[in-house]
């Protein structure tokens, strides 16, 4: 709707007044994707190269669990203002949050996280001929559990006030989370 245009427009302007955050942000993640690519470089496909391949992605799973915790003081940092903003009538909650969510989400979460395809074809994540079909089914995981630890971290930032607290029950969550996924998945 025309709310969320507007209110993507406010965010935009927002972010692009702070380019460092976006520079850090892509610049870290390219930086640990070249990183893990290089310490996994060409895994072999035996019982130690699985091991190493489980590593890999344990990793990168981490890494974007980890950096999805700047999602937790989204909510703390505008309430006042759009309580006042919501109180006179000018959007909906609706609005706000589907705004908030889509754009945190597109440019500071997918975006990074395909830089993990350079991990992808310097480890060697899937045999040569099979590479290219699974590497979707591999971008599609990753971008899907960036977008439940980041859902993980705006739900604690907006129930708890007190930053800290948040960002506390936030890590604990995202820390059990990854556990529990790969403890189900061996």
């Amino acid at each position: 709707s025309r709310q969320v245009v507007e209110l993507s427009k406010r965010l935009l302007k927002n972010t692009l007044r702070q380019p460092f955050l976006i520079y850090l942000n892509f610049v870290s993640t390219g930086l640990i994707a070249i990183m893990l690519g290089l310490v996994f470089f060409k895994t072999r496909v035996d019982f130690t190269g699985i091991q190493n391949r489980m590593g890999s992605m344990f990793f990168i799973v981490l890494y974007l669990g980890l950096a999805s915790l700047s999602s937790v003081p989204v909510w703390n940092e505008n309430r006042l203002l759009f309580l006042r903003e919501r109180a006179s009538g000018l959007y909906s909650t609706f609005a706000y949050f589907t705004s908030m969510v889509l754009f945190d989400i597109l440019p500071m979460r997918i975006i990074p996280t395909c830089m993990f395809s350079l991990s992808y074809f310097m480890i060697g994540l899937s045999s040569t001929t099979d590479a290219i079909l699974h590497y979707p089914t591999f971008l599609v995981i990753l971008i899907l559990a960036n977008a439940s630890a980041v859902s993980m971290s705006m739900c604690s930032g907006a129930c708890f006030p007190d930053t800290k607290i948040a960002n506390a029950v936030a890590s604990l969550a995202i820390l059990i989370s990854i556990q529990c996924f790969f403890c189900f998945i061996f």
